[in-house]
């Protein structure tokens, strides 16, 4: 029997928001979820676009994805396709033991977000919580890696 990923945690209504004037996608924020995973290698953290989550064929766009259109679809589903694939990039997986430090947004700031970096560098977009739930994940996230604040920055961890 196969090993399935095993949800620890998921929160819908979880944003990135974006730079119009760095982008041909003019919606400013893109609307997704935020998972904790059990896998057989490890625990990761993912953030999906919601497009991603709705297709159950997502697997299939990502081997068609680089020729940028399907013989058999009409010419809507090409636009659409070029547009997931665009948001393809904003999609987040992580092992938590590659997870250096996180920055979270100040109190008053208005929605929750998390800025979540790695070791090797590479810093992911703020993951903006405009339900709430912030706190829920990194509760969960604290029963696999150690978490303590930084002395120098209240915001980092």
């Amino acid at each position: 029997m196969a090993f399935q990923n095993q949800v620890l945690f998921a929160k819908d209504s979880v944003y990135i928001h974006i730079n119009l004037q760095d982008t041909k996608d003019k919606d400013a924020h893109i609307a997704g979820r935020v998972f904790l995973l059990k896998r057989p290698d490890g625990y990761f953290i993912e953030w999906k676009a919601e497009e991603f989550l709705a297709d159950p064929h997502s697997e299939e766009w990502d081997i068609v994805g680089s020729v940028g259109y399907r013989n058999d679809r009409e010419a809507d589903v090409v636009v659409m396709n070029a547009k997931m694939d665009a948001r393809r990039k904003y999609n987040i997986s992580f092992n938590v033991l590659d997870l250096k430090s996180f920055k979270r947004s100040a109190p008053n700031h208005g929605w929750a977000y998390i800025i979540f970096i790695l070791i090797d560098g590479t810093t992911f977009p703020a993951l903006h919580f405009h339900n709430g739930g912030s706190k829920a994940l990194l509760k969960e996230l604290e029963n696999f890696v150690h978490i303590r604040r930084s002395p120098n920055d209240s915001r980092l961890f």
